[in-house]
């Protein structure tokens, strides 16, 4: 499980614009393949939540919602440093136009900045939908976090997790429908060897597949 912490500043934009994005990060691949915290949940199990070194050793992925809110808070910067020192993945997300690339700690991930040369509020002056700008972001999170190797494997393995569940369920009908008909111990028995058998290579294929999703 991918650990990821979403980092945002107090401003009541910066709050605003993180609860929609949130809304649609919490109906995407993401919510099935990674454990999130955000600065509330963290607030709720980490009294601590100015120890920022601690927030980022315990998380794998740092998501960083970049505002000139953001960029004044006490700790945000001291966050992104930290990732930096850690060795952390991050991903800053312009929320609103702000100097961020004149700081130096900003360099390291320049090339990962999501929306590339524009900012959320930038993308919904031209959107017709300010729902499709959220599902676009989040498309750019979750190809940054799992890959975009690791969705179509993960989109793989799911039918064999299903069709082992599908066996298991029907192997047992199967079986209690053979021998309260039949009586016969044995041939029940068969019945749900076979049934079973399919269930286990089922399951075994998605245990491999899902194996293989890693951070790339």
């Amino acid at each position: 499980m991918i650990k990821i912490y979403l980092a945002y500043s107090d401003g009541p934009e910066d709050i605003d614009l993180y609860n929609q994005l949130s809304k649609h990060i919490k109906t995407s691949i993401l919510k099935d393949m990674c454990a999130i915290t955000d600065k509330q949940s963290a607030l709720a199990s980490n009294t601590d939540l100015q120890n920022t070194k601690k927030m980022v050793v315990e998380n794998d992925v740092i998501i960083a919602m970049i505002s000139v809110d953001f960029l004044g808070e006490k700790g945000m910067i001291d966050l992104v440093e930290e990732s930096n020192l850690n060795k952390k993945r991050l991903l800053p997300i312009i929320a609103r136009d702000c100097n961020y690339d004149d700081w130096e700690v900003f360099t390291p991930y320049l090339e990962h900045i999501v929306p590339q040369g524009n900012t959320i509020m930038g993308m919904f002056s031209t959107a017709t939908d300010k729902s499709q700008v959220f599902t676009d972001i989040v498309e750019e999170i979750s190809d940054f976090v799992l890959g975009k190797f690791d969705k179509i494997t993960l989109h793989a393995s799911w039918p064999f997790l299903i069709i082992s569940i599908v066996c298991l369920l029907v192997g047992c009908g199967a079986a209690l429908y053979t021998y309260t008909n039949t009586q016969d111990f044995i041939l029940t028995v068969l019945v749900l060897i076979l049934f079973m058998t399919i269930t286990v290579v089922s399951a075994s294929r998605y245990i491999i597949l899902s194996s293989k999703i890693k951070l790339v």
